[in-house]
């Protein structure tokens, strides 16, 4: 059983600055997901990710990694494409817009779903990936007929 551990709600720079410690010293920082950009792949305040430094490692589309914006706020969102000149463009998993960023300072290794750890490199969880890429011209849609289903097919 997993011991309860306190939360604590943190400035974003503040984090960011545990972040990097937490990688020059144990290689890794469980950030708490706090947005719902990722559902339902990975839920606020029940989902974590594992997050390790990007730099020096090879991103590949649909690696998922806490970005900057370019306005200067923080994401974490899906690769859909790697640009030459080193930026990238991005996707929450729901959503439908896609976001270009400058500067990814993390990449996940690991995802902690409903109280268990996946990796990210889980056959399991990269067809899952893939298959939710596939769905992003018709995810609204989708989401809608899912909320449909679950109210009995009854407007709602």
């Amino acid at each position: 059983m997993e011991s309860e551990r306190k939360q604590y709600v943190l400035p974003m720079e503040a984090i960011i600055q545990l972040m990097e410690a937490a990688f020059s010293q144990e290689g890794s920082y469980d950030l708490v997901v706090t947005g719902t950009s990722m559902s339902p792949t990975l839920m606020p305040g029940r989902d974590m990710v594992r997050l390790v430094s990007s730099e020096g490692r090879k991103l590949r589309r649909h690696d998922l990694v806490f970005a900057r914006r370019r306005c200067g706020g923080y994401m974490l969102h899906r690769v859909v494409k790697l640009h030459a000149d080193g930026t990238a463009t991005l996707n929450g998993d729901g959503q439908v817009w896609l976001e270009d960023v400058d500067e990814i300072l993390a990449l996940a290794e690991a995802i902690r779903r409903k109280g268990k750890w996946i990796s990210v490199d889980n056959v399991w969880y990269r067809l899952y990936v893939f298959f939710w890429a596939f769905t992003r011209p018709v995810r609204n849609s989708l989401v809608s007929l899912k909320k449909w289903l679950q109210r009995g097919g009854k407007k709602g």
